[in-house]
């Protein structure tokens, strides 16, 4: 159900990341934005010409997608984790887009947000069962996300056979999701 003001039970000072997203990311996401020049990386398309000019280091990646899982079995410090580990995300990839999908038994809220956007908690929250499949569908509705992660206790019922998003299950329980769907790491502080 709705409950009222459950969002503002969390903390308004985030915790500190765990995950160390560049590293873990790395394997899914590569950076495409230009960040800035440097001669310590020349332009090998122009070098090749015998021009020699400073290359680009790339930095962020495209577009992702953050489900985040309000499931009755998903505790206030849990929820103040995935705060803390999405703003992480947010600052240290730096996404060219986020699309947070907030979920229970269904998504109830999806929130966009681009390059720099803070995330804006929401001050209602929803709450219920675990399925993951409404979250797969909401994908299926929007423009493809270059990765999926999925914050979770992974007390999931409904686990589909495939999804289109490379995923990055984060657990913050013993429980792991099926191989065949992603990696799945651990949240542990």
């Amino acid at each position: 159900g709705i409950s009222n003001g459950f969002g503002s039970k969390y903390s308004s000072t985030l915790k500190p990341p765990v995950v160390d997203w560049k590293s873990e990311l790395r394997e899914f996401v590569q950076p495409i934005f230009p960040r800035e020049c440097t001669w310590t990386k020349p332009n090998k398309r122009l070098f090749a010409s015998g021009i020699f000019a400073p290359g680009t280091v790339k930095g962020g990646c495209g577009r992702l997608a953050v489900a985040v899982d309000t499931s009755g079995s998903i505790t206030v410090d849990e929820m103040d984790n995935f705060l803390a580990e999405i703003n992480a995300i947010i600052d240290d990839v730096q996404p060219e887009t986020v699309a947070v999908i907030w979920f229970h038994s269904r998504v109830w809220l999806t929130q966009e947000l681009t390059t720099g956007q803070p995330l804006e908690v929401p001050e209602f929250w929803e709450s219920g069962g675990t399925k993951i499949q409404p979250v797969i569908d909401e994908l299926a509705t929007q423009q493809s996300a270059d990765c999926l992660i999925v914050l979770t206790d992974c007390h999931i019922w409904d686990y589909p056979t495939e999804i289109n998003q490379t995923t990055l299950w984060v657990s913050t329980t013993t429980q792991i999701a099926p191989q065949q769907l992603g990696k799945t790491i651990r949240l542990i502080d």
